[in-house]
């Protein structure tokens, strides 16, 4: 589990334990890592994350308000006519 604002940070490594799960969720408090919407630094954090993975299938699911405004990814234009 990644969290993410300006800063990004590894809250919990890949696990299947829904009860620690649940508890970590509850306990995530943003403020420490900062202003702004890192999306891209985040992703690229959880990519790294499932590389490590050797689980057959591999799922990314990402929560947030659809604005990236810092980080170093912040910029990168899209391949497709971005």
């Amino acid at each position: 589990m990644v969290i993410f604002a300006e800063k990004v940070f590894t809250l919990l490594p890949l696990t299947t334990d829904l009860n620690l799960i649940k508890k970590m969720i509850d306990q995530i408090k943003l403020g420490p890592l900062g202003d702004g919407t890192n999306i891209g630094d985040a992703l690229a954090l959880a990519v790294g994350r499932l590389i490590q993975s050797q689980a057959k299938n591999k799922v990314i699911i990402l929560l947030t308000d659809g604005v990236s405004n810092v980080g170093a990814l912040t910029h990168c234009k899209q391949r497709n006519g971005g």
